[in-house]
C-alpha cells in the first residue's frame, strides 16, 4: 500500500464476513467475481393487458442508470415511448 501512496494507520475491520453481493450506484457487484451488473424491473403484466404510455414510462424509468452503465439497454425502450408520444398512441 506504501508503493501506491495510501498510507493507512491504525487500520482494523470488525471480522464480519462481507456480503458477496453488494448494492453499488444502483447496480448489483458481484465482490467474488468482481463484476458489475444490473436487475431489470419485474413486469407483471397480463395478455389482454393494454400498454399505455404512463406504464411504459414506468417500467423505463424504474431502471436506475446513475452512471450511465445501463444506457444501451435503456435506449430502446426510450425510443419506444419516444414514437408512441409522437403517434399520439395511448
Amino acid at each position: 500500500m506504501n508503493e501506491a501512496s495510501f498510507e493507512l494507520r491504525c487500520w482494523t475491520h470488525t471480522g464480519v464476513k462481507y456480503q458477496e453481493i453488494q448494492n453499488v450506484l444502483g447496480l448489483k457487484w458481484d465482490t467474488e467475481a468482481d463484476e458489475l451488473y444490473c436487475v431489470g424491473p419485474q413486469v407483471d403484466m397480463e395478455a389482454s393487458e393494454v400498454v399505455t404510455k404512463r406504464k411504459l414510462l414506468s417500467i423505463v424509468n424504474s431502471i436506475h442508470n446513475l452512471i450511465g452503465f445501463t444506457s444501451p439497454a435503456t435506449l430502446l425502450p426510450k425510443l419506444l415511448f419516444q414514437e408512441a408520444w409522437r403517434n399520439k398512441l395511448g
